[in-house]
């Protein structure tokens, strides 16, 4: 018998990046050129994570979109990262049941996905959800079992409301165990692990070694995500590899089967200059088109004209602490103090059309009313950012009323406490009626209104939001 080839294409934390812009190939260019690899080279082709959250292009459909190119190209797996979970548990169903127009369904897995209920993960996987597996049979007879996981620890990464029935396992004995089901029962050649979290969290784990029960390796390959960087490590033959995010490049992973089972690997990365070497595919084509109609006239929206350059890190998240104080003010809410995270993205200076913010503020986060100690206020603005509307000095031992978004207000650590505000009690939320006012539709409004989008007034020499020297006075 002679050696076997497997190709394997591997994407993660694409982050909705539907449109071809700032060097990221764009999912048409992405998409095309994995749809050929697998009609011409059999390839396998796995997205190991938030593959929609981060566009306004992919968030208008709740990840509709590329689902359907996921379908079109016959992606073997998808697993399941944080940040599907921002849309609730039935935006995730809703995916995972889309068929494309050959009726063909991507694979939604997450092996170490289960129920949790009081103070302990339960005993049933979320099937519904996303499965444990996967298996493919290559062209040359190869069959593949493919393992979808998360990093137990991205629990803490997902506001806490959307996963309070949820939590995420510890994979390594799922990822052990499954293995020497696949190897045995299903008789599987090849093993893969499909990892929404970095590789620092299996390596050393053990899923390298040879199992007692199938006397093979537990996995031949860890395809991992969440941190955005370049990983590329080998521990006891087995490749764990990583790529940056929205497809700035991808992992084209050449396995081979020994005949006497044993795999080896070799890892090319894929950039979009040789991506675009693939004609656009039709049906792919159509796909973004069709969407685009919806999406293109709402991001053309001219908001305001930007003087000077936001960052992502100061300028544009007080920008936005700014508006939601104001918003919380007109409601009638007497806060003392709004606290947002960072943005994804900075402002460029010019023209800011609306797309152009959804990609620096992507997540729908609600704004709470909370009320809670001056030591959790003072300890968590140094985390993130605010606009104070109080002169007087906060005090550790004062308690103070505070808008704050929801991933924030509500965290919660890997034991299910509320570690951010232990303290807070939840006074109201922002609605228009029954609708939660999202902190991007807050900022949008307050922009449309005349908001100055000078740069220079957003900086820490502006005390209203220093974050720093919340318990001296200052005056506005």
């Amino acid at each position: 018998m002679e050696s076997r080839a497997l190709d394997v294409y591997a994407i993660n934390d694409f982050h909705g990046q539907v449109k071809e812009e700032d060097g990221y190939p764009g999912i048409e260019i992405l998409g095309s050129y994995l749809k050929q690899r697998k009609e011409k080279e059999g390839a396998l082709l796995i997205s190991s994570g938030d593959m929609f959250q981060g566009s306004l292009e992919s968030n208008y459909n709740r990840g509709h979109l590329l689902t359907d190119v996921m379908n079109a190209a016959h992606f073997d797996a998808f697993s399941l990262g944080n940040h599907e979970f921002d849309w609730g548990k039935q935006a995730i169903r809703d995916n995972k049941s889309r068929k494309g127009k050959d009726g063909y369904q991507t694979p939604f897995l997450s092996a170490n996905l289960y129920d949790f209920s009081g103070t302990a993960p339960g005993k049933i996987q979320q099937s519904d959800l996303g499965g444990e597996y996967a298996v493919t049979i290559a062209d040359n007879g190869l069959k593949v079992g493919i393992i979808g996981t998360i990093g137990s620890a991205q629990i803490t990464s997902v506001s806490s409301q959307n996963v309070a029935d949820l939590t995420f396992k510890d994979p390594v004995p799922i990822i052990c165990s499954l293995s020497d089901k696949l190897r045995t029962e299903e008789k599987c050649d090849v093993v893969i692990v499909s990892h929404h979290g970095p590789q620092s969290g299996l390596l050393g784990q053990n899923i390298t070694s040879v199992s007692s029960v199938s006397n093979k390796r537990y996995v031949d390959l860890v395809l991992c995500a969440h941190t955005h960087t370049h990983e590329n490590t080998f521990e006891n033959g087995v490749l764990f590899t990583q790529n940056n995010d929205k497809g700035e490049d991808l992992s084209h992973v050449y396995l081979t089967v020994e005949p006497n089972g044993d795999v080896k690997a070799k890892l090319e990365t894929i950039y979009p200059d040789m991506m675009k070497e693939s004609e656009i595919d039709s049906e792919i084509h159509e796909l973004v088109s069709s969407y685009a109609e919806a999406t293109d006239p709402i991001g053309k929206e001219v908001l305001g004209t930007v003087k000077g350059s936001f960052g992502n890190k100061l300028e544009a998240p007080n920008l936005m602490a700014g508006a939601v104080l104001h918003e919380a003010l007109d409601r009638g809410f007497e806060v003392d103090l709004a606290m947002v995270n960072v943005a994804r993205k900075g402002l460029d200076s010019g023209t800011l059309t609306y797309s152009a913010l959804f990609e620096s503020f992507p997540f729908d986060n609600e704004i709470y009313i909370l009320e809670a100690s001056g030591s959790d206020i003072i300890n968590e603005a140094r985390h993130n950012y605010v606009a104070r509307n109080r002169e007087a000095a906060f005090s550790t031992n004062g308690t103070y009323k505070i808008a704050v978004i929801d991933y924030v207000a509500l965290h919660q650590n890997l034991q299910r406490v509320y570690d951010y505000f232990p303290s807070g009690s939840v006074l109201g939320t922002l609605k228009d009626g029954d609708t939660p006012r999202l902190y991007r539709e807050i900022l949008a409004d307050a922009i449309r209104n005349g908001v100055s989008l000078n740069s220079t007034e957003y900086t820490f020499s502006n005390p209203r939001y220093n974050r720093f020297n919340l318990e001296r006075a200052v005056s506005f």
